[in-house]
Formats: structure tokens, C-alpha cells, sequence
């Protein structure tokens, strides 16, 4: 078959003004303006969309040259032993990149009783400690070399913060970041209280702000924006609406080679956006919870993101059984072994609707982040 073959030349072609009297038609006598849906500030999305009469962008088919993700399950740490239970139950049905978390009183991270029996060279590990991250990537090296494993091949991730570590030891974690140079240490997270469909805005100004303000400490402290490229995570919750953070996410990957623009980066590495689940989006209901999770899957795996954590049905009551865990993971392996999203690159290119709102968004967070740093 041509390439270049017309599948639909049998088919009369629909007009927009046929397609204007079909929506008053069903709307019985309501004027369509009444569909329009205002979202955040200047940002006004219509139920019609149609490319000979929008101007509208080319789709957008992202930076990356593929669309696979990694599985992710987050893990609050209390008890080294017991978390590691749960975690080689996890790794024996898919999950591919745990996160741990520590809390900030935190002083002793037993890593090898954590990581009994893992092999960190075949996942990724994400690690997260509020008031001592430096220290915990460094007993993390030391752990893992002790184990024979050749830090160079290990993956994944810390939450490291220029601007709220001032004091930080340059010179070690410069030494970490050679060890471990396929670990991200510059953690960027556009935290968000409530799951609003208006805050898609401001959760990307406050991402481009940040991402600004560590690019211009670092150059301070010796560090050229382009060596860092590469060592940032990016962290956004996802709320309900399906369309906005969606397209929040594609957003993101425009605005994301805007912005290292201005420091001389012409062509940075895709952005590693993780996602996680606004915790305010579940109710005590796990049926409901089940179908927003997988909503909300799909909007970010079809956005574009390279981890994604779900969480179980059952977590607002603070404790989640094997069971419901396993369901959140097999989300994720259902949209990546039967719907097949991880090869399609942007799978939301061409469409008029998502399009626009991403470009909406992208053009709006871009305007208010510029007015705000001049």
C-alpha cells in the first residue's frame, strides 16, 4: 500500500459548519458557547476543534525516541526488615524501580538489611531523605561496592537540592557523581496541596523556577548547566482531570529545551519526569479508586513520563495490603503488555484538543515564568 494512499477520499468531506449545525441540532437550541470550559487564567477550551479553521501546532512527538517507563512502588521506611519483605514481593511481580523514603529524623539508613537479596544493578533505585541526602547517596556507593557491583552501571535517583543545602560538601558529591554517573541528584517536585485542574499552571511556573534558580546556583559554584542536563528528576502529581494532566505532562516537554535555551544547552536530554498520585485524589471507596488510578495512569504514560507510582486502592487508610499493591502495579503492566502505549512515541500527537491545551498551558506558564524573573 502507498504511503502516500487517501484511506478516507470515498468519504464526503465534513465541514466545520456542518459540524457547527449538527452540535446546535443536539444541543436544541443552547448555544454552544455554553460548552466552553474555562480553565485557570486566560486559558478558555471549546468542545470543537477542527484543523482547516485553528491555527494550531504540529504535533508534538516529544524529545525521546520512545515511550517506555519504568514501574515504580514507593516505600515509607520504618523498618528496614519488614520493608524489605514487601520490596522482594514487589521485584518478583514486575515493579522495576522502587523509591524509599526516609523520615527526617533519620540517622541510620541500614542499607544492608533494606537491600538484602536485591541486586541494584538489574532495577533502578530511587532514594529520598529529607535532611541528609549526600550522606545516604555515599553509604549507598559504599554498600553497593561492597557487593561487587560496578557503580557505574547503577541507575536511579536522589533528592538533591542545591538551594536548600547551601552548606553542601561540594567536593564529595562531585566525588559521588563520578562513582555514579548514572545517578540523577538534582530533584526538581512542584508540590501541590490539592488536585485541581487550575493549578496545571502553576505547577509549571514553579518547575521552571526552580529548574532556573539551580541552573544559576550551580554555574556559581562551578558547575556548567550542560554537565547537569542529565542529572535532574522531575516530580509531578497527578490530580483527576484527565485531559489537563495529560497535557500538563506535554507541556512540560516544551517548555523543558525553552528554558536551557537561555543557559546555552541547545539540545538537552528528554526531561525525566517521575509521576505520583495526588494523594487527595482517592476516596474510601476502592472501586472508584481503582478506575481513577488507571485514568490516571494512562494520562501519564500517554504525557510521557519515565517512572510512574500508582498508589493501592486501599492507601487512604494508611496501611496496604500485598493484594492491593500488586493491583496498582498490574495497572501499569496492563497498559504496557495490552494496550502496547509504550511504543508509540507521544501517542496524544494529532489530536486537535489535546494539542491546543498543551500549547495553552506551555504558552502560559512560559508568559507568567518570564514576567516573574525579569
Amino acid at each position: 500500500m502507498s504511503e502516500s494512499q487517501n484511506l478516507f477520499g470515498e468519504f464526503p468531506p465534513l465541514t466545520r459548519e456542518k459540524w457547527e449545525k449538527r452540535i446546535q441540532k443536539e444541543l436544541k437550541g443552547s448555544a454552544p458557547e455554553t460548552l466552553h470550559w474555562p480553565l485557570a487564567e486566560e486559558i478558555e477550551m471549546r468542545p470543537f476543534y477542527q484543523p482547516a479553521a485553528e491555527s494550531l501546532p504540529r504535533p508534538h512527538n516529544g524529545q525521546s525516541k520512545h515511550n517506555q517507563w519504568d514501574i515504580g512502588e514507593d516505600f515509607d521506611v520504618t523498618a528496614p526488615a519488614v520493608t524489605n519483605r514487601a520490596l522482594l514481593e514487589g521485584l518478583l511481580n514486575g515493579l522495576e524501580a522502587p523509591l524509599f523514603r526516609w523520615p527526617a529524623s533519620n540517622t541510620d539508613f541500614q542499607l544492608p538489611r533494606l537491600l538484602a537479596e536485591v541486586r541494584a544493578d538489574y532495577i533502578q533505585i530511587h532514594l529520598r531523605s529529607p535532611s541528609r541526602p549526600v550522606a545516604l547517596l555515599q553509604q549507598f556507593a559504599q554498600h553497593q561496592a561492597a557487593e561487587g557491583l560496578d557503580l557505574v552501571e547503577l541507575e536511579g535517583s536522589i533528592n538533591g537540592y542545591f538551594l536548600r543545602f547551601p552548606d553542601l560538601d561540594l567536593t564529595l558529591l562531585r566525588d559521588l557523581s563520578e562513582q555514579l554517573p548514572r545517578f540523577r541528584w538534582l530533584h526538581l517536585s512542584a508540590p501541590r496541596p490539592q488536585a485541581s485542574p487550575d493549578a496545571a499552571v502553576a505547577d509549571l511556573v514553579e518547575l521552571l523556577h526552580q529548574l532556573c534558580d539551580n541552573l544559576v546556583r550551580a554555574r556559581t559554584l562551578g558547575w556548567e548547566p550542560a554537565a547537569l542536563a542529565d542529572k535532574i528528576v522531575v516530580d509531578l502529581h497527578l490530580g483527576t482531570s484527565y485531559l489537563v494532566e495529560l497535557a500538563k505532562i506535554r507541556a512540560w516537554h516544551l517548555l523543558w529545551p525553552l528554558l536551557w535555551e537561555g543557559f546555552g544547552v541547545s539540545a538537552p536530554p528528554p526531561a525525566a519526569v517521575h509521576a505520583y498520585l495526588a494523594p487527595d485524589t482517592q476516596i474510601e471507596d476502592q472501586d472508584l479508586n481503582m478506575i481513577r488510578t488507571t485514568t490516571q495512569a494512562m494520562a501519564a504514560v500517554i504525557g510521557g513520563v519515565r517512572r510512574l507510582s500508582l498508589l493501592p486502592a486501599d492507601a487512604f487508610g494508611g496501611d496496604s495490603t500485598p493484594f492491593t499493591r500488586r493491583m496498582a502495579r498490574n495497572v501499569q503492566h496492563l497498559l504496557r503488555m495490552e494496550s502496547y502505549l509504550d511504543r508509540v512515541v507521544d501517542p496524544a500527537a494529532g489530536s486537535y484538543y489535546l494539542e491546543t491545551l498543551t500549547e495553552q498551558l506551555a504558552e502560559r506558564a512560559w508568559r507568567q515564568f518570564q514576567s516573574e524573573h525579569r
